[in-house]
């Protein structure tokens, strides 16, 4: 009888994620069978205290780890709304690293996993959305800036000094109110916008440059006009 819940004590202790409380109701039969105190069961006695302490630690460890585990499952789902997003990502996978750390949590394990897992990939399930939403923010912004580099090229040759002042004052409100197309794209649209409003502004420049020395030309053929008359 003994050697039978020995047995099948060491028997379920060799199943991966055995449950302790079971292999400890099979070692409670054992005490309860009347010893004749022979050799051979004094030896079965050694053996039961084994099993028994055997068990005893893998309890506690179990218990251990899965009080560790438990702590980064609540910190998981604490974050899993978080839109802190690159803090987050960092910690979760910080957090992957340190469940894989720890040990095996018996019983609870699976479920642990489950609920860790869900909470990691609720969030980053969110971060994705959250990309995707940026990603597609930005492609409508960098149209519209190249909507305003077209009107700006457009304009650029325009000898139309007035309207053209307006126009292109209007565009540059117009281009801050759009917001960011991303940091791949803001510095080449600046660029080109710039580049457009440049040409304009150095054409603009030239022309009164021109005006100017005509101007200077007339006030001096007037200015001997005046000095002759008088």
């Amino acid at each position: 009888k003994k050697k039978s819940i020995l047995y099948e004590a060491r028997t379920l202790m060799k199943e991966r994620g055995y449950d302790p409380s079971k292999v400890d109701s099979i070692l409670s039969s054992y005490n309860i069978i009347y010893s004749m105190n022979t050799p051979k069961e004094r030896e079965l006695d050694e053996q039961y205290r084994k099993l028994k302490e055997r068990n005893d630690n893998n309890k506690l460890y179990y218990q251990e780890n899965a009080r560790k585990k438990y702590a980064l499952v609540s910190e998981a789902q604490s974050l899993s709304y978080s839109t802190d997003w690159k803090s987050t990502s960092q910690r979760m996978k910080a957090m992957m690293e340190e469940w894989k750390s720890i040990g095996y949590a018996g019983m609870e394990n699976d479920r642990l996993w489950e609920a860790f897992n869900s909470a990691r990939q609720k969030f980053f399930d969110n971060q994705d959305r959250h990309f995707q939403e940026v990603k597609s923010e930005h492609e409508q912004r960098k149209a519209q800036k190249q909507s305003l580099i077209h009107e700006a090229e457009s304009a650029a040759y325009s000898s139309e000094w007035k309207a053209t002042n307006a126009l292109m004052d209007d565009l540059m409100t117009r281009w801050k109110a759009v917001g960011s197309a991303g940091k791949d794209n803001d510095d080449r649209l600046w660029s080109a916008f710039q580049s457009a409003r440049n040409r304009y502004y150095s054409r603009r420049s030239a022309a009164r440059a021109e005006q100017d020395n005509v101007y200077a030309t007339r006030r001096q053929m007037k200015s001997n006009l005046v000095s002759e008359a008088q």
